[in-house]
């Protein structure tokens, strides 16, 4: 512990004590979940807190909540506040998008909105709240809270308020015993911070007045481009010229409000080939209300963003099997982390993994012909190993008993109209497994 930095630090400091929370994983993956809900009902707040992972080491990876997936009404605009970067990112309809950096996580407060102001969040605790918060009153008439909380000696006590869409208040009085008290106000929110001398619970005051609500010109979304990031998913991208001043992009699909994001870009979901689609994106301030700006479209079709061919770890497999670990299967690296090479032939691309663990793609029935070459890694054991290839719950190609002599084999198998393609690997005559193996150079190609 004494050799963290203080960064990591503070990030053990808003985790502990551990509490008795239970968070809802309610979203299909059979490698790690990337998305966890946690709902608290606590002194009259009803609020969520969202955790989302990247867990991969090479690349971002874009997350997308939809507020009626966490059982939020689908038109309610929600708050949304970014714990770890203590930022409001502004209230918005229908969902949020967001990229996480590599091997990274964001823990993001998602808070209906009211007619109100709201108290979205505290800084003692990850729960927000319902760890140190003792009370909370407020008087709607005045604008005024009071509250009381538990807080700890020399460690800055952060409360963060978010008013209604469209309104603006500033913190005009606050106070927290004799501890010293900081205020800093922005547009749509304010941050009240108390330096507590001791360990103890401390009552507090905040009271707000009116302010005018300002906007100011906003960035256009640009020229905008479709590119598929799965065969049945896609992303819109836009350049954003210049240099943002947008609270957010707004983004629909055939005519829907998907929801909101900060980023360039944004995930589409729900495409169907053989369907022409429309995607528009629209600039927006924090409050959700769309700007003067025009609104940039396209229409699009998926299938004519499928390119001839595919490296297959240009796609994302809709699974390892359930009783696959996702560390047992690894893109362009072995299952042990390290370069791929088969026969003393390193290869750049390739699927690593162990003996037992099955790969698994959705390719539409789009694709004629899948081409690889298979083998034991060089730093798997010398065992014998059986790879085969099935479509749609058939085997399509069996490689015979391959072992660390015979090197890398070819595969080439035809699979029009083929939907569902696996990789197997097992080995051969033995109850055994855990073996390295690697699939080189996967690819698909269309006619």
């Amino acid at each position: 512990m004494m050799d963290l930095s203080s960064e990591r630090v503070e990030l053990y400091k808003r985790i502990f004590p551990a509490v008795d929370i239970r968070p809802l994983d309610l979203f299909p993956s059979a490698r790690h979940k990337p998305i966890w809900d946690l709902k608290v009902n606590h002194l009259g707040r009803n609020y969520d807190v969202v955790g989302l992972f990247n867990f991969d080491e090479n690349s971002n990876r874009q997350l997308y909540i939809n507020w009626s997936d966490l059982g939020m009404a689908r038109d309610q605009p929600v708050h949304v506040y970014d714990f770890w970067n203590k930022e409001y990112i502004g209230v918005y309809k229908e969902g949020y998008s967001t990229t996480l950096g590599t091997t990274s996580c964001k823990v993001l407060t998602l808070l209906p909105a009211t007619t109100d102001i709201q108290l979205i969040s505290t800084s003692r605790h990850l729960t927000q709240g319902w760890l140190d918060l003792v009370s909370l009153e407020s008087d709607t008439a005045r604008n005024a809270f009071q509250g009381r909380s538990r807080v700890i000696k020399d460690d800055p006590y952060v409360l963060t308020f978010v008013y209604p869409p469209g309104k603006n208040f500033a913190v005009t009085q606050a106070k927290a015993g004799s501890c010293p008290v900081k205020v800093s106000n922005h547009q749509g929110w304010a941050t009240v911070e108390i330096t507590p001398a001791k360990t103890e619970e401390v009552s507090w005051t905040v009271a707000f007045m009116p302010e005018p609500w300002y906007k100011y010109p906003s960035s256009h979304p640009g020229s905008i481009i479709v590119v598929l990031s799965a065969l049945d998913r896609a992303s819109v991208k836009f350049d954003q010229p210049g240099v943002s001043t947008v609270g957010a992009f707004l983004v629909s699909l055939d005519g829907e409000l998907l929801g909101a994001t900060k980023d360039q870009s944004f995930p589409l979901r729900n495409l169907s080939f053989g369907k022409s689609h429309s995607v528009q994106v629209a600039s927006a301030w924090e409050d959700g209300s769309l700007s003067t700006n025009p609104v940039a479209s396209l229409t699009f079709t998926l299938d004519s963003l499928v390119r001839s061919g595919y490296s297959l770890t240009d796609l994302e497999p809709v699974r390892p099997a359930a009783n696959t670990p996702a560390e047992n299967v690894r893109v362009n690296r072995s299952a042990s982390g390290k370069a791929l090479s088969v026969g003393g032939k390193k290869f750049e691309t390739g699927l690593g993994a162990k003996t037992d663990s099955t790969i698994e793609y959705d390719l539409h029935g789009l694709f004629q012909e899948f081409t690889a070459v298979a083998g034991i890694d060089d730093g798997g054991k010398d065992r014998a190993v059986i790879f085969t290839v099935e479509g749609d719950g058939k085997e399509l190609w069996h490689s015979g008993e391959v072992k660390k002599a015979t090197g890398a084999k070819p595969v080439s198998v035809q699979i029009g109209g083929v939907r569902k393609l696996v990789l197997r690997a097992v080995e051969a005559g033995s109850k055994q497994s855990g073996n390295s193996v690697a699939w080189c150079d996967p690819a698909v190609r269309r006619n």
